[in-house]
């Protein structure tokens, strides 16, 4: 199955995607850093589902969440919290999934200030594995936090959150999502790792933890390590199959900070 973290490590890195299906052995523990910011989500969640109260949470959604959607829905339910659908190998858990007429929408919780790329690209996937599970989708929507909200006494969740409707931005995402999800499954059938230029892709939008295996081969005091340095200057570099920063020919545009690296 491929999940919409799936698709989202496919967009950031083709190898991570890979790694990620291939070698579980590579896969490290989850740091306390990376716990925390788990445990903010999962603390913001709970916030948003005040907007959207009287809903029921589906538990062991990763045993038969899909089946147990169903059967809410077909009791009458019309909020869930951990929605999920599997159809044409893809899977997926919606935060909070709200019936709207005929069709249900879909709110996706996350902890940051704004709308980011990697959010459309998420919601776009959930709408498209949802539609082939047979669900209408109506609205998609981003709840995130509202930069602007001063905490005074106890947290008022319709202060500290926002809604903002993103489904015109999201369906504007489509035919790249639905070209991207058959490469994507074929990547993840490939026996053979695939090779994947190294650039900026390791922290964006989200930290590789494959970043100390990709990085196993290259020099000590290599050109990753030039603070700063732009994509398009490192691709270059790349290209010239400088991998040393003290084989970076003079000449070679760089800051004065960048330079004194060299020596």
């Amino acid at each position: 199955m491929l999940s919409k973290s799936d698709y989202l490590r496919y967009l950031q890195c083709k190898k991570c995607l890979w790694l990620y299906k291939h070698r579980k052995d590579l896969k490290p523990e989850v740091s306390e850093s990376q716990q925390a910011i788990f445990d903010q989500g999962y603390e913001v969640e709970n916030y948003a589902r005040e907007l959207l109260p009287k809903g029921v949470e589906i538990e062991d959604v990763f045993s038969d969440g899909d089946k147990k959607t169903k059967e809410l829905i077909d009791s009458g339910v019309e909020v869930i919290y951990q929605a999920s659908v599997m159809a044409d190998g893809l899977w997926v858990m919606a935060d909070i999934f709200v019936k709207n007429g005929d069709n249900w929408d879909i709110y996706e919780v996350k902890s940051s200030t704004e709308v980011k790329d990697e959010h459309l690209a998420d919601l776009c996937f959930q709408k498209i594995a949802f539609e082939k599970g047979g669900f209408k989708i109506g609205k998609t929507y981003l709840v995130h936090i509202n930069n602007k909200y001063v905490k005074d006494g106890e947290i008022d969740p319709h202060e500290l959150l926002t809604i903002e409707d993103i489904t015109e931005r999201v369906e504007n995402l489509r035919s790249s999502v639905e070209t991207d999800i058959p490469n994507a499954i074929k990547l993840v059938e490939e026996n053979a790792e695939p090779t994947v230029r190294i650039l900026k892709q390791c922290k964006k939008p989200y930290e590789c933890p494959y970043r100390e295996y990709c990085f196993r081969d290259l020099p000590e005091y290599s050109v990753y390590n030039i603070t700063r340095i732009k994509e398009n200057k490192l691709a270059d570099l790349l290209d010239m199959d400088i991998m040393e920063v003290h084989d970076v020919p003079d000449g070679f545009p760089l800051t004065t900070a960048q330079e004194n690296q060299k020596f």
